[in-house]
Parts: C-alpha cells; sequence; structure tokens
C-alpha cells in the first residue's frame, strides 16, 4: 500500500487549515461616495398640488396651489404647466419661499398659487405636475354653468301654486354701461374697467362674461352689488401699441314666466370701447420698462454701516412696490457690488395686491454678500429707473448705498465689532451645485470613513487561527499611507455624488498638503496657483455656487489633474 507522505508547513498552523486573510477593504473614495451618494438622494424634493375649491362655476377662477419641500426645493425648479392650457387661463401667479433648519439641516418650501380660470364645463382633469422624477396627484374639477350675478329673490312675487293665475309683476329690464380710465395710456401701463349692470323686476341666473380684449391682459380686481346695481372692475395691460379694441360686455339672466312654459331669456349688453395705446417713449429705450402710478425701493435693514465676520454673508433684504404694475412685470434688482466681494442671489418673492384702484405689484430679494477677506467695501447705492405715468414723465426709486465692513478695519488699527449672520441667512446653493448640507455632516463623513479604515487595518493584522491555537504570528506590515493620494480619492468622490460642498472642502484639503507653509484659504486664492486646465475646472466650481442657474460643474475630471500635480 503506497504511504502518503505530509510535509508540514512550518509557516502554516497546526490545524492544517490555512490562515484566512481578509480581502483588501473598499477603497476610502468609494466608501465616501457612496455615503455622499446617500445623502444626496435621501433628501430629494417632494411636490405636491390642491385645489381651494372641488367646484366652481365657469366664469369664476378658482386656486391651484403647488408645493415644492425638502432639502432640494428651488424656485428654480422646472415645472411643466402645459397639461393646464387645455382647459384652463392662467390669470395669476402668486409665489412664497420659506426656509427652515432643523439641528443644522437646511429645508426650504416653495409655493406657487395660480389662479385659474375654466374654459369650458363639465369634469375637468388637471394632470399631474411634474418636477424632476416627482410628480404630484392629478385632480378632478367639476365647472358649473357660469353664474356671475346670484339670483336674488323679489318680495314682490308671492309663491303661486300649479293651476292659478300669475299676479302681475314689474316687467324685467336689465342695462348694461362700461367705462374705462383712462382712454388714452402707454404700452403696458394700466387700464382700469368698470362694468355696471342695473337690473329691474325679477331674474334668474343671471351672468356676465369677462372682456376679452385682443392684445391686453387681463386682471379681475372684484365686484360689489348695491341694491340692483352690481358691479364688476378690471385691471388691463395692453401689450402693443395701437388702438385697443374692447368688445361689448354681455349679460344674461333668465326671467320667470306663467306655469306650464319655460323662462325667457333676457340680453343685454354694453357699446364697444376704443383705448388708444401710445408706444414707449425714446427717451426710456435703454432702461426697464415700467410704467406705473408709484414705484418705491425698500430695505429692512437701515442704510449706513453693517459688519459681519470675514466669510460670513451679509443678507440684505429688498423689496419693489409698483403701483399700477403686476408684479411679474417687476425686473430683478441691478446690484452693482466691488469685484472682492461674491454676490449670491435667492429665489425671489413675488405677489399681487389687488384693490377696486388697480393692482399693486411686490417683489422681495434676498441678496447675499460675502467678504473672503478682511476690509471696508462700499456698495453704491440702488437705482430703478420707471416711468410716472401721471406725469408722464421719467423717475428713479432710489435707496442710499451701504458700507460692508468685514472684520479688522484699516482705519485707526482698531477691531471692528463683528456680527456673525445667522443660519438661517445662507442662501441656498444652486440647483446642479448640490444642496448645503448640516454643518456636521462633512466631517461626520470624514470621521466614519476614518473609523472604518481603522477597523480594516486592524482586521488585516489579526489572524483568527493563530489566537484560538496562541501561535504568535508575524504581523504584516501596513502599506505606507499617502495622505495625497487620499485626498485626491476625496476630491473624485465628492465630484461622482455631484455635492459641491464636499467637492469645495476636499479640494482645500488637498490644497493644505500641497502647500503646508502657506495653504490658499478658498477656492478663488486655490485657482490662481493652479496651471491650465485645472484652474478652469475648479474656477467653474467656484462660479457654480454664485451662479443663478444651474452648471454641470461635477462633469470636470479634477482629480486627474490633481494627481498630476502631486508627481
Amino acid at each position: 500500500m503506497a504511504r502518503t507522505m505530509r510535509i508540514s508547513d512550518p509557516k502554516r498552523p497546526a490545524s492544517g487549515r490555512r490562515p484566512r486573510r481578509l480581502t483588501s477593504p473598499l477603497p476610502l473614495g468609494l466608501l465616501l461616495g457612496l455615503l455622499m451618494y446617500w445623502t444626496t438622494t435621501a433628501q430629494a424634493a417632494e411636490i405636491r398640488a390642491w385645489l381651494t375649491q372641488a367646484t366652481t362655476p365657469s366664469d369664476r377662477p378658482v386656486d391651484l396651489i403647488i408645493e415644492l419641500s425638502g432639502a432640494t426645493a428651488s424656485a428654480s425648479s422646472p415645472l411643466d404647466l402645459s397639461g393646464l392650457d387645455a382647459d384652463f387661463r392662467i390669470l395669476d401667479r402668486r409665489t412664497q419661499t420659506s426656509v427652515t433648519i432643523v439641528d443644522g439641516q437646511r429645508s426650504e418650501r416653495y409655493r406657487l398659487t395660480l389662479s385659474l380660470l375654466p374654459t369650458r364645463t363639465g369634469e375637468v382633469t388637471i394632470p399631474p405636475i411634474e418636477v424632476g422624477d416627482e410628480a404630484s396627484a392629478p385632480l378632478r374639477l367639476t365647472v358649473t354653468e357660469g353664474s356671475a350675478l346670484a339670483p336674488i329673490p323679489d318680495p314682490a312675487v308671492p309663491t303661486m301654486s300649479i293651476g292659478e293665475p300669475a299676479p302681475s309683476t314689474v316687467p324685467a329690464r336689465a342695462t348694461v354701461a362700461a367705462e374705462v380710465t383712462p382712454d388714452e395710456v402707454r404700452v403696458g401701463q394700466q387700464l382700469l374697467l368698470t362694468v355696471r349692470v342695473a337690473r329691474e323686476g325679477p331674474l334668474r341666473a343671471a351672468r356676465l362674461a369677462d372682456p376679452q380684449p385682443d392684445g391686453a391682459e387681463v386682471v379681475p380686481l372684484g365686484e360689489e352689488h348695491s341694491g340692483e346695481i352690481y358691479e364688476r372692475r378690471y385691471a388691463l395691460f395692453p401689450q402693443r401699441p395701437g388702438p385697443l379694441e374692447i368688445p361689448p360686455l354681455v349679460f344674461e339672466a333668465d326671467t320667470p314666466s306663467a306655469p306650464g312654459s319655460g323662462p325667457k331669456s333676457l340680453r343685454a349688453a354694453s357699446e364697444a370701447l376704443t383705448v388708444a395705446v401710445q408706444p414707449r417713449p425714446a427717451a426710456a429705450d435703454e432702461q426697464p420698462w415700467l410704467p406705473a402710478r408709484a414705484v418705491g425701493l425698500s430695505e429692512t435693514e437701515p442704510s449706513g454701516e453693517r459688519t459681519v465676520a470675514p466669510g460670513e454673508a451679509l443678507e440684505r433684504v429688498i423689496s419693489i412696490t409698483a403701483d399700477g404694475l403686476p408684479a411679474s412685470a417687476l425686473p430683478e434688482l441691478p446690484v452693482a457690488a466691488p469685484f472682492e466681494l461674491q454676490v449670491r442671489r435667492a429665489p425671489p418673492e413675488l405677489w399681487d395686491e389687488r384693490t377696486p384702484q388697480g393692482v399693486v405689484g411686490h417683489r422681495r430679494e434676498r441678496i447675499y454678500l460675502t467678504a473672503p477677506e478682511p476690509g471696508r467695501f462700499r456698495l453704491p447705492e440702488l437705482r430703478l429707473a420707471w416711468w410716472d405715468t401721471a406725469r408722464d414723465a421719467a423717475q428713479v426709486a432710489t435707496l442710499p448705498p451701504v458700507t460692508l465692513v468685514a472684520g479688522t478695519t484699516a482705519a485707526g488699527g482698531s477691531s471692528a465689532q463683528v456680527q456673525t449672520v445667522g443660519t438661517e441667512a445662507r442662501p441656498p446653493a444652486p440647483r446642479g451645485a448640490g444642496e448645503e448640507r448640516g454643518p456636521w455632516l462633512v466631517p461626520g463623513f470624514a470621521i466614519l470613513v476614518y473609523l472604518l479604515y481603522l477597523a480594516t487595518r486592524r482586521s488585516r493584522r489579526q489572524d483568527p487561527a493563530s489566537t484560538k491555537t496562541n501561535t504568535p504570528q508575524t504581523p504584516e506590515p501596513d502599506p505606507p499611507r499617502d495622505p495625497r493620494a487620499e485626498a485626491v480619492a476625496a476630491v473624485r468622490a465628492a465630484y461622482t455624488a455631484g455635492n459641491a460642498a464636499a467637492a469645495r472642502e476636499a479640494l482645500l484639503a488637498w490644497s493644505r498638503l500641497r502647500w503646508p507653509d502657506d495653504p490658499p484659504g478658498n477656492l478663488a486664492r486655490l485657482v490662481l496657483r493652479c496651471p491650465e486646465p485645472l484652474r478652469s475646472q475648479i474656477a467653474l466650481l467656484e462660479k457654480a455656487f454664485f451662479s443663478p442657474q444651474p452648471i454641470p460643474w461635477e462633469r470636470e475630471p479634477v482629480w486627474k489633474g490633481l494627481a498630476k500635480e502631486d508627481r
């Protein structure tokens, strides 16, 4: 019988089993990327939509409220409203933005209110409103026949039973009168249209059609009842020069008749109106065209000197109020600032105030200015040109200049008092550049990844088989650590996850390793020390933080240039 000889291996444990070796740990950059991706996708925006009422007459608008909430909600989120065109006409838009911060986590809520006028009767379905991958639920609205004037019982008509002769009543009559003021305007200037219906006798199911002039925007202002007089008001905004024709406004109602016969129809109409619309004057060609009765600028904080810490943001809350213009016509404020300051804007808040005298538009802007270095910066006065419709002359609304003091001033060598802007005053990062997270997330990620890294290193040094048999094992030497390679991996993971805040921190961490004696304090300084194309790639990320439009900064392979710099 052949004998099998077993030759023992002195490096092998007595049990005969090979020591189990731990497979190589996940790369540090991959772990960081997975964690960042989880937090980025876990806080996506949510969208809701609802109607203020489930049933409305065809000549009455209904409000559709669309609300975006979550960490990525923004007024710049693209909403597809094309599905409303088939069954509705949008009369008005109002927006509202709110920000909440809980435990360092920022969340926004953006609300858009649309005033919709149905264009047909019956069951109408509002399709889902989509933003990104999210969509609201479809809504149903019942549109009944219009009844602009509610039926008013006539106490002179007694209750009749079938077979009795109809008592004598006053014949039903109605007249419609319409007037517009002023009778001559400029393009975009507000016109006030007043329609009065005088009724006499019993009427049922009364209705008055809204004006539909060609080439003008119509905004309902309200209505009044005074005995037998019904009055309705509108604001009209002509969109082009030339004669503006306002067709006759038609009033219809039913009149009661004798038993056994159907109701009779009553119809009355106003006269057609014509308004002369003049073009904008040549003196206003080089500026925004804002024809209004009055325009004002206001700011929540008084003018003068304001102090912040270097790197912190100064928040300016500035409002525009225009008497005789809707909010949608108000432009973005032109803010001039020294080139050393970083300027960022939050989405504006727009709303209209409807009064019997017309529309008053409001626009509120939040502007954030950051000084990376200590210094004293003068912000010039704000100027907004507008056209005074009462005087038919150009006017300018102004705000006085503001001085921003960041940190220690050079004057007198004294330290200025530093006021830290609260967390609530920080604006959101732009869409496409990732959302700013709470102050604990980025260092928390670093600590968690570092603990995972230490745990895997410790596991690799341990030999489970040798522990059981008390056989001494020679620990394998740890691979040499390359801090710069780890920093480059962190940059790549941040770009892969689309997290702009983490990408900025990782780039600054790499720069501290690259220039330990004189590290740059921000991305703007880092750009000056890097060659092309690395300089343009990092500058693109810096620009994305302050651009009102999304910038695809994450598509640039910055890590490749960093690796070349480390060679």
